[in-house]
């Protein structure tokens, strides 16, 4: 059998949709993640060489832009160019501190979740089943294709 098929046979639907709600935040964590690089080098190439404004049309546009804001000299647009850089790396890593709390949440509830009905199934069977084990083969068994599921 395939793996994802084992997967969904296991999983109810709410813990289905709740990894599906990890995977979308994580893919949002990868485009916050490259925003926040790509922010840098504007401002880099700014700092490096402040006539690379009026070369880059991108550039020259945004400067213009905040031109209406206030913004008259080069070294004004550049320490804008540098708190917007530095907004959106803090903002970045704060939803990364958010997904990385609601993925460990989520993964800790499957966690309980799998293993309460692990442990309903061992408690499930006959007496048989018991004599010849001992519990805390059963524990470790138990906890060991817990961890397999999960990882």
């Amino acid at each position: 059998m395939n793996s994802l098929t084992k997967l969904f046979k296991i999983l109810a639907r709410s813990e289905l949709i709740g990894g599906m709600r990890v995977i979308f935040f994580m893919i949002l964590l990868a485009v916050f993640e490259a925003l926040g690089v790509f922010s840098i080098f504007p401002f880099l190439s700014v700092l490096t060489n402040p006539d690379f404004i009026d070369s880059n049309s991108r550039l020259l546009s945004l400067f213009e832009l905040s031109t209406n804001y206030g913004i008259q000299e080069k070294t004004d647009f550049l320490a804008l160019l540098g708190a917007g850089s530095f907004l959106i790396l803090v903002f970045s890593t704060g939803y990364k501190i958010f997904v990385y709390r609601f993925m460990n949440f989520y993964l800790e509830t499957l966690r309980h979740s799998i293993g309460l009905r692990l442990l309903r199934r061992y408690l499930e069977q006959n007496y048989l089943f018991f004599l010849h084990r001992h519990s805390s083969d059963l524990s470790k068994t138990l906890i060991s294709e817990l961890d397999q599921i999960i990882n």
